[in-house]
């Protein structure tokens, strides 16, 4: 990690990049609000969910009641949010479990209100999957459950840590999972144990593995075979960060290899893999990365003609630098 004076440092010279080189900002499809539908107790529904939709399902709860939605995913890999009557959102599940496997949100509510749940594709690249959403039966919250909440909490936690740019954090996320594990031991969660086991073992690997930024502007040094190797490397991270949720280590792998795909002339793949590194860097909240993203895409688009796509945009990733040089002082 630098230290603040070097971290600022290095923010003036990629605003220096980000000018000479033009930056640009790829735009995610807008989800489209489709109707809500409502959620009863015992109730199981399957659906096919498609690019850009977010399928949403309203549940009421009474005072202390129990509520846990599981989602079977079959060929897309989704999130499942959960958010009170006021649109905050108050517990959320993604398993680093891909496509296949499951989602099990777990909800206590504290007063008599009503709640919606909205489940949304991860990957955007994948066109289109199915999912079957099932509610258990309606119940009072018993202290078991409240522990499966806790838990929940905990694990979405340590994979938030995990993707952030942050030291203090990362070493907080192998202690934390491991209380984790024991957790879903005491609840008999067998699925979530091994899970979670597992990201747990995976951690000591790629807590202290960072990926320089800078270093990618330096590919054009390679020759075009040495970059055919670099690609199929990058490739298998991408395979084994995405099958442990690493998601800031995902989206790092990604700007890569869109860098290198460009290079060699396989514009199209390029391009998916930036707009998979710029959705994943939105969605950790990691504004340098979102930034360098747009430096990066930016580049592409401006060697390949398209000036002014690169120009509108330039401004909004230059905000971000400037953001963040404030915030560094």
């Amino acid at each position: 990690m630098f230290h603040q004076k070097e971290s600022c440092k290095f923010l003036k010279i990629e605003i220096v990049l980000l000018i000479a080189l033009t930056a640009f900002v790829v735009s995610g499809q807008t989800p489209k609000s489709d109707e809500i539908r409502s959620l009863s107790p015992n109730q199981t529904i399957e659906a096919e969910l498609l690019i850009g939709q977010k399928h949403r399902y309203r549940v009421t709860l009474a005072v202390n009641e129990f509520l846990q939605a599981r989602v079977e995913q079959k060929g897309i890999d989704v999130i499942v949010e959960l958010f009170d009557a006021s649109g905050k959102l108050v517990a959320q599940m993604d398993s680093p479990n891909l496509a296949e496997g499951f989602e099990t949100l777990s909800w206590v509510a504290d007063k008599a209100e009503t709640y919606e749940i909205e489940i949304i594709p991860f990957n955007y690249q994948i066109e289109k999957g199915k999912y079957v959403l099932q509610r258990t039966d309606s119940r009072k919250a018993t202290e078991q459950d409240k522990q499966r909440v806790e838990n929940e909490r905990m694990f979405m936690e340590a994979l938030l840590l995990q993707s952030k740019d942050d030291e203090a954090g990362l070493k907080k996320v192998s202690p934390l999972l491991e209380k984790v594990v024991q957790g879903w031991e005491r609840q008999g969660d067998k699925y979530m144990t091994e899970l979670t086991s597992k990201q747990h073992r995976f951690v000591s690997v790629i807590q202290n593995d960072s990926v320089n930024q800078r270093d990618l502007l330096n590919y054009l040094q390679y020759t075009k075979e040495q970059l055919w190797m670099e690609g199929y490397a990058t490739a298998d991270a991408i395979r084994i960060f995405r099958k442990y949720g690493a998601k800031r280590y995902l989206a790092n792998s990604f700007l890569r290899l869109g860098y290198i795909s460009v290079l060699i002339g396989e514009n199209k793949v390029g391009m998916d893999a930036f707009n998979e590194a710029l959705f994943l860097f939105k969605y950790i909240v990691y504004k340098r990365g979102e930034a360098i993203s747009y430096l990066i895409i930016g580049r592409t688009f401006y060697t390949l003609g398209d000036n002014q796509k690169a120009l509108d945009l330039l401004n909004k990733a230059l905000d971000i630098f400037k953001l963040m040089l404030r915030t560094s002082h």
